[in-house]
């Protein structure tokens, strides 16, 4: 996050700059956290989980790398740091049940 923003506005610049997709601010919602340890062990992080239902663009990584959609059972045999295993657990248990 930049000075003054909140973190949803942290995520729509974010999604922008790195993605090239155009979210709506009222499209979002809060669906979960994480608190834990970065991979170097000397910063304690939150993450913020929210969804979105409206957005406008076609996803591109922007600086290198792939995107790709996923299933709820794909994303399950995939590698996970720790606190994205958090994240999907709460965003899978709302959108099964």
């Amino acid at each position: 996050m930049e000075a003054g923003e909140t973190p949803a506005i942290a995520l729509i610049r974010e999604i922008g700059e790195e993605l090239e997709l155009e979210l709506e601010p009222n499209a979002l919602s809060p669906a979960g956290f994480a608190q834990g340890w970065a991979a170097d062990g000397t910063t304690q992080l939150v993450l913020l989980l929210y969804t979105c239902n409206r957005w406008s663009g076609t996803p591109r990584a922007v600086e290198g790398g792939s995107c790709g959609w996923f299933t709820p059972a794909e994303i399950a045999g995939l590698p996970r740091p720790p606190m994205d295993e958090t994240l999907c657990d709460q965003l899978f248990s709302k959108t099964i049940a």
